[in-house]
């Protein structure tokens, strides 16, 4: 093969692997909680959609789905309330919970409620028209967070050098069930957690897994499924406050990971939401990563068909 035609192909071979990796990409913006705002477009009309990680199923404001007529809610809808971290919202299935408009991103049926409501008793900015989460399980594409030039990007296949960076972080990324005895396995359960060490209480050493979740202000969050346990917490918490002041590390953990050998912090403390798939049992809690761990990296990339996620630290 002569130089001439080797050079066409190398230009082709590139030109298809840059058109083939190339993202679908959404601008956003960090609300006064820090929680990612995703600026998307449904049918032509602009919308606000809070995106967040740790939340099962596309949410969207009743309104809107009436201003665009894309969902068939007006007859045979199911009307059911609903709490999410201690707080209650209603939403109304269309359909008894089916509906002929899937979003191809978000890979969910859109459900439908009254924002205005939802976003007060959740406390979220006014003008948000819906909630939006990932489906991890055999998800297509890739998830980037930049959040450095604050796009959402969704690759199917990174562009090459793209992990070439001496800052970044390969870390396997697990499953809500990894670990758990196989009567407790789930199909459904979710991506993406990793492993860590916990200390709690000065003297209580677990192991559990900590779950990425955009939705969770602040830097580190246990929701408790026992209630003995969440009442003992929150003395154990206002004991020390009062001693030591309200920023007082209560807790101290490491994800070996990410190179976090030993870090105490201070941590936020509510009720575990609805077991849907009984994990949560034997352990008693789970451990929340929020938004200012996630706002110390410059981006954060979720890979689950190779079950890898790539922190790059700032």
């Amino acid at each position: 093969m002569n130089s001439k035609k080797l050079f066409i192909l190398n230009c082709l071979l590139f030109t298809f692997h840059f058109a083939y990796s190339q993202a679908i990409s959404l601008p956003f913006y960090l609300d006064k909680n820090k929680r990612i705002i995703v600026e998307y477009s449904i049918k032509g009309e602009n919308v606000k959609l809070l995106f967040d990680t740790g939340w099962e199923g596309d949410m969207l404001d009743v309104n809107v789905a009436d201003r665009l007529d894309i969902l068939p809610h007006k007859q045979n809808k199911e009307i059911k309330d609903f709490v999410s971290s201690g707080e209650p919202y209603t939403v109304i299935l269309p359909d008894n919970g089916s509906s002929l408009y899937i979003d191809t991103l978000f890979n969910y049926a859109w459900t439908l409620t009254d924002m205005k409501k939802t976003t007060k008793s959740l406390g979220l900015d006014e003008d948000i028209n819906g909630i939006v989460g990932i489906n991890f399980i055999n998800y297509k594409y890739i998830v980037e967070f930049d959040f450095k030039h604050k796009r959402l990007n969704f690759w199917y296949s990174l562009p090459r050098n793209y992990l070439k960076y001496s800052g970044v972080f390969r870390t396997k990324i697990l499953r809500l069930d990894y670990g758990q005895i196989d009567s407790l396995k789930n199909v459904g359960a979710m991506y993406p957690y990793i492993k860590g060490d916990l200390t709690i209480l000065d003297t209580v050493k677990l192991h559990p897994l900590f779950f990425f979740d955009t939705g969770s202000v602040g830097y580190i969050t246990l929701q408790v499924h026992n209630e003995t346990i969440l009442k003992k917490m929150i003395d154990y918490k206002k004991m020390t406050s009062e001693k030591y002041g309200v920023n007082h590390p209560t807790i101290h953990f490491k994800i070996p990971e990410l190179a976090i050998n030993s870090l105490y912090t201070n941590c936020s403390l509510s009720r575990v939401m609805p077991d849907i798939f009984n994990l949560y049992k034997e352990n008693y809690f789970r451990v929340l990563l929020g938004m200012d761990f996630f706002l110390q990296y410059e981006k954060v990339i979720f890979d689950v068909r190779k079950r890898t996620g790539y922190f790059f630290k700032k």
